[in-house]
Formats: structure tokens, sequence, C-alpha cells
């Protein structure tokens, strides 16, 4: 199945549900603006208009997260399009069958075989460690674990442990973000969710900061990604602020974010896949902080498996010829 051409054959029918108060609430957005694009991956709303141009804020989640609520609903809207009350009345049937306004006298019931819509993404973390020499486990070419959205695992890490011995973590968080196409990108933030952070260091490098990685399938990531979080292994080159490990520390259990500078709004490829990663600042910098006591920087992170709070890049920009929107469609 496509799901991108499921969602284009369908794209005013998923406009105007996910423009409606009750499927709003049920995704849980909280914007007040209206959205005008919709993929299996990512939300576009309209955000402002200016010179007659639109300004759009879209929402890119790292697996099909908008797939996996609207294609089970259209898959069961095209298998009963044989009973003209559906064909009649789609906005309704689809509420139906999302289950978000059941009116079972009119419509029928569909079962699916869930399994079927299986969108988890291939964000998560490649990590090295076990060994007591920094440079070891700093410089290796492979990684020694994967722990990713893509195993059905919910959480991931990065940082650096060094109680005894050292373990690096290092996130890879991809993003298709072809729905942008040749549009103008003016600024992006990379949105985590920290469950949980341990930051007992106090010395030089404290901080994470945003990276371009090169894995090579999106799929499903390698032991051999470990050494492509970035564009070199030492002091690669940094698309985002640097975030202090304090701060984040501070704003666990909640979204912390990373605004992209000038390069980072560079690696959104609005025709195809953006690859984002992260370093932490001893990794970043291989700065060895020597070992002993209770030491670490390592941070939890809902991955894309999650039920919720998955990672997300938030990117502003303005559509290819401006933006002609269809606001009949509302």
């Amino acid at each position: 199945m496509d799901n991108n051409k499921l969602f284009s054959r369908n794209e005013r029918l998923i406009l105007r549900m996910v423009n409606s108060p009750a499927v709003r609430e049920y995704l849980g957005i909280k914007e007040t603006y209206p959205i005008v694009k919709v993929s299996p991956n990512s939300l576009h709303f309209l955000a402002d208009q200016k010179d007659n141009k639109a300004i759009c804020l879209a929402r890119f989640y790292c697996n099909q997260e908008i797939g996996r609520i609207f294609l089970p609903v259209l898959s069961q809207l095209e298998i009963a399009n044989e009973y003209s009350v559906v064909r009649n009345n789609p906005f309704e049937a689809g509420l139906h069958f999302a289950g978000i306004q059941r009116n079972n006298r009119i419509f029928p019931t569909i079962y699916l075989k869930v399994s079927q819509f299986s969108v988890n993404g291939s964000d998560g973390e490649v990590g090295c460690g076990g060994d007591p020499n920094f440079s070891n486990m700093h410089n290796a070419s492979n990684g020694g674990w994967t722990n990713q959205a893509a195993n059905a695992v919910a959480q991931s890490n990065f940082g650096v442990d060094h109680t005894d011995k050292y373990w690096i973590k290092r996130p890879f968080v991809p993003f298709d973000t072809s729905a942008i196409g040749g549009g103008k990108i003016t600024a992006a933030k990379l949105y985590l969710y920290v469950n949980g952070a341990n930051h007992q260091w106090g010395g030089s490098g404290c901080f994470a900061t945003v990276v371009q990685t090169s894995q090579a399938n999106i799929a499903l990531l390698a032991l051999s990604d470990y050494p492509l979080c970035g564009s070199s292994v030492n002091n690669p080159t940094e698309g985002s602020n640097q975030l202090a490990l304090s701060t984040i520390v501070s704003q666990q259990n909640s979204y912390n974010y990373w605004t992209l500078n000038a390069t980072g709004l560079t690696w959104i490829n609005g025709k195809g896949t953006t690859k984002l990663g992260l370093r932490c600042g001893i990794d970043y910098t291989s700065s060895d902080p020597g070992m002993g006591g209770n030491q670490g920087e390592n941070f939890v992170w809902n991955n894309s498996y999650s039920t919720s709070n998955k990672p997300y890049l938030e990117v502003t920009y303005t559509p290819a010829g401006g933006g002609a929107f269809n606001f009949l469609i509302f």
C-alpha cells in the first residue's frame, strides 16, 4: 500500500477531518491555526500570510504518526465505498470509522488486522561501551548495540557514562520532510521528550548539540552507523545551539528543543529525508572526562515507538509559488 498516494487521493476529506473540532481534540492539536496540508508523517499549519505569501508551520514525525491514525480509516472508507450512504457522507463515515462519532445504525462495522498498519520509525541510538579507555570507545568504527523504535523499543539514550568504564550513546533522528517540496525554509526546531536525566560532572563539554547523520539505511540502524553521527568523529559541524545539560535536567519529563542555525537549516531536505542526530559535549569534543565516582551524562528520550510525546521536527517555510490553499475544504 502506497500511503502517500492514499493520502493524496483523500486529501480533501482528511483536511476536513483534521480541521474539525472533534478530530483536533482527538489528535491533541493545541494550535489554533488551520491545517492546510497533511502527509502520513506531518501536519502543516497556516501560521500567517505576508505579501500574499503563506507562511506554514509544519510538524514532522520520525514515523508515519498521522498515517497510523488515518490509514485504517481510509482503508475502511475504500472498502465500504460500495455503500451509497458511505459515498454520500464520507466525512460522517470517516468519523464513524475513526471511532470518534460512532453511528452504527447508518454505517457498517469493518474489522481490520491492525498489524498491517505498523508505522514504526527508524529513530534511536547506536552505542559503544564497556572499555576503560575513552579513545577506544569514542573512535570505534562500530557500535556495540542499537536501541531503536524499529525494534519495538520505546525509549533511547544519549550521553556519556564514565563511572568505571566508558559508555557512549549517539542518537539518530531522521525525518521524511519531502512534503515541503520546493518551499523556502526559514526556521526549524528539533524536539525530544526527555523523561530521565542524569548530569553529575562539572567539567567542560556539558552540552548537547544537533549534528547531521549519514546512515545508509533509514529503515534500520546498524552498528556501523556509530561513527556516522556527525560530519566527523571529532568536533563535527554543529547545526544548532548548544543546549546546556543542566537545562535538560531541569526540564526532564517535558520536551526539550534545539533551534537549528543557518547550517542546520541547509540539512533539511524539502524533497527527501532529513537526517539529524545529537552529540553530548564530551563526545563531541573528544574530551576524556576521566572516571570515578558516579559520574555521567545520560538522558532517556522517547522515540517514535512511544505511545505519546514522540520526537518531532518543527519547520517554518513558505510553500513554492507562495502557497495557494483552497479554504472551501474547511
